[in-house]
């Protein structure tokens, strides 16, 4: 048995023109996201170095204000 034609069920334009418009909305939005991503993740890249720096400052003077520090101190530490 071969077919040889379909039957389509009646459609309304507004409902394709609407079906259409979500998905181009879903994948620009998706297209959007991934450039955000891509820019933070180049981003955090380039200022890697500088974060790991001042991170390691920050834990140095945190360090030094801590009250037990002295002791440490007092060992050479």
């Amino acid at each position: 048995m071969k077919a040889t034609g379909y039957i389509l069920k009646p459609i309304q334009l507004k409902e394709v023109t609407s079906v259409l418009k979500k998905a181009r909305d879903t994948i620009e939005m998706e297209f959007q996201r991934e450039q955000v991503i891509q820019r933070l993740t180049s981003q955090l890249s380039e200022n890697m170095s500088a974060l790991c720096e001042r991170q390691n400052g920050q834990s140095i003077l945190s360090f030094h204000q801590n009250e037990d520090y002295g002791y440490f101190r007092r060992f050479g530490l």
